[in-house]
This record gives structure tokens, sequence and C-alpha cells, in this order.
């Protein structure tokens, strides 16, 4: 019997698999550069403008109405800044308008209860009797010269009342009211019943005053 022994160098029997690694590496290294390259750049282009339109859409929520995206490229994401910029310009506008007519209504409702605390002042400190009925028919204001002339302990006896109540002749009284109903005023003299039951005689002027 006989045999043969075949002996190899391990550099020269693995030099198949050191020149398929040298390869991939010559291959995969400039592939994984590329790919990161183009991540960055993805990045840059994508992802960073969608991070900066997602801030400012934060301030605009918060109230900052003066932000504004950059238009820097003409594809979908440039569309979309665009189209932010138009939505935060409306917003601006629309809340300067409400603040000027916010700043509007005020000064004409200060205006107002200023005027109405003169009238008001006015009325209560009359020397004449004035008295103010809602369409219910009841007394909803009368100055204290009104509380004076009835006989009245204050203007609170009167509130709520009927007109009526006020004079001696309940029908004389009712038809004062449908001559204001008709004719919008009417004036004239009648009989007043006092709080402490005494009568006399008294010069009405009366008008319906509508609240447009």
């Amino acid at each position: 019997k006989w045999g043969m022994v075949v002996k190899m160098d391990e550099e020269e029997a693995l030099a198949p698999l050191y020149r398929v690694r040298s390869f991939a590496l010559l291959v995969l290294l400039p592939a994984i550069l590329v790919a990161f390259g183009g991540a960055l750049m993805l990045g840059r282009r994508v992802i960073v403008p969608l991070q900066n339109l997602s801030n400012s859409a934060r301030d605009l929520a918060a109230g900052k109405f003066d932000q504004r995206v950059p238009v820097e490229r003409a594809d979908e994401l440039g569309q979309l800044a665009i189209s932010f910029n138009a939505m935060a310009e409306r917003l601006q506008s629309s809340y300067a308008n409400l603040e000027q007519q916010i700043e509007q209504r005020t000064a004409e409702l200060t205006q107002s209860l200023g005027n109405m605390a003169v009238k008001d002042m006015a009325m209560s400190s009359a020397i004449n009797a004035i008295a103010i009925a809602g369409l219910d028919g009841k007394l909803s204001y009368v100055n204290q010269a009104f509380a004076d002339m009835w006989h009245l302990q204050g203007p609170e006896d009167a509130i709520g009342r009927s007109p009526v109540e006020f004079w001696d002749k309940p029908d004389d009284a009712r038809q004062v009211m449908k001559a204001l109903k008709n004719r919008g005023h009417w004036q004239g003299e009648l009989r007043a019943r006092l709080g402490d039951g005494g009568l006399a005689d008294m010069q009405l002027s009366a008008h319906i005053v509508l609240d447009d």
C-alpha cells in the first residue's frame, strides 16, 4: 500500500476567500458612503424643511401669527410652505381685524355706559317725577321725585307694580295706556292716588320709547 500527502500553505488555501473579502470591501464601502451621503441629502431636503414647518405651525398655534416658512423649492414641500404662509397671513389679518373690532366695540360700549350713567343721574336727580314701564305693563324704574310725589317710602315701593294702581280712576288710566299704544304719546291731567291714601291732580306726559 502506498499513499500521497499533499501539503498546502494556509495563505494559499485561503487566498480565494481573501480576494472575495477584499472585493466585497471595495464594493460595499463606496456603497455605504453613497448611502450615508444620500441620507444626509434626504435629511437636508426633506426632514429639515418638515421640521421647520412643524416648528412654525407650533408657534402659529401659540398665537405668533407673524410666523412664515421660507420657500426655497418648487416641489410639493415648496407648495406646502406657500400654503402655510398664505394660511398664516389670513390668520394674522383676521386677528388684526378682530382686535380692531373689539377695540371699537369696547370704545362704543364705554361711551354708551357713560351716556347711560349721565342719563340715570339726570333722571334720578330730576325734580319732575319720572317712571318707566316695560312691555309687560309693570314699572321697572321710578326716580326719587316720583316716590316723593306719591308719598312712597322709596322708589322700590313702585317697582313691579302697574301704573294703573297709582291713579284714582283705573278706567281713565287704561284709556291713557290705550292712547299710548295707538298714538305713541299722551298728555293731560289725571287724579293720582297717593301712597298715604290721599288724592292729587297731576299733569301727565307719557311717551312710548322703542329700543332700535
